[in-house]
């Protein structure tokens, strides 16, 4: 997902961002990566996605 917001892909990476926030909230519920860890990482990409959509 970060190299199709870097590539100002918009389409694509709405495409693919539920399979993103999926494999994070896996990644907090095993324990890789914290709960708030997780938050922050989705809400991120979340704001470039939609400041990528407005552009």
């Amino acid at each position: 997902m970060r190299r199709l917001l870097e590539a100002k892909d918009a389409q694509g990476a709405t495409a693919i961002a539920p399979q993103t926030f999926s494999l994070v909230d896996r990644a907090a519920k095993w324990g890789i990566i914290k709960k708030n860890t997780a938050a922050r990482y989705k809400s991120r990409l979340t704001l470039r996605l939609r400041k990528l959509a407005t552009a």
